[in-house]
C-alpha cells in the first residue's frame, strides 16, 4: 500500500508538468500588445516594441488564434538581446509549455523565424 501511494504522488506530480510543444505566430512585445491591441502589433510597431525589449518588457508568441504566450527562460536573458532582431516576425517557438492562472508561456529552448 506505502509504494501505491508513492507511485500516485509521482504520477500525480508529473502530470503538472508542461509538455513540450511548438508555438507559431507574431514575436511581440506584451506590453505593446496590451496597450495598443493590433497596433501594437507588425512592421509598424517594430521600433517601439525592440524599445520596449531592450528594457526587458516581457515577449510573447502571438498565435493566430490571438492566445499569447509568454516566453520564458535563457533566451530572455540581457534583456531579450537573443530574440530582438526576431520581433515582429513570424517565428517557431519550442519548448515546455505551461498554464498558470490563465497566462500561457512557453520555457523556449528555441525561437526561429518561420519558414514560409
Amino acid at each position: 500500500m506505502r509504494y501505491g501511494m508513492a507511485a500516485l504522488l509521482i504520477l500525480g506530480s508529473m502530470a503538472s508538468v508542461g509538455a513540450a510543444a511548438s508555438v507559431q505566430g507574431e514575436l511581440v512585445t506584451i506590453m505593446c500588445v496590451a496597450k495598443n491591441g493590433p497596433k501594437g502589433q507588425g512592421d509598424a510597431h517594430v521600433d517601439c516594441a525592440v524599445d520596449c525589449a531592450k528594457k526587458g518588457y516581457p515577449l510573447a508568441i502571438l498565435a493566430a488564434d490571438g492566445t499569447l504566450y509568454k516566453i520564458t527562460g535563457t533566451l530572455t536573458a540581457d534583456n531579450n538581446v537573443k530574440l530582438q532582431p526576431l520581433l515582429a516576425k513570424t517565428v517557431v517557438a519550442t519548448g515546455e509549455i505551461s498554464d498558470a492562472d490563465g497566462e500561457k508561456t512557453i520555457d523556449a529552448a528555441t525561437v526561429t523565424a518561420a519558414k514560409n
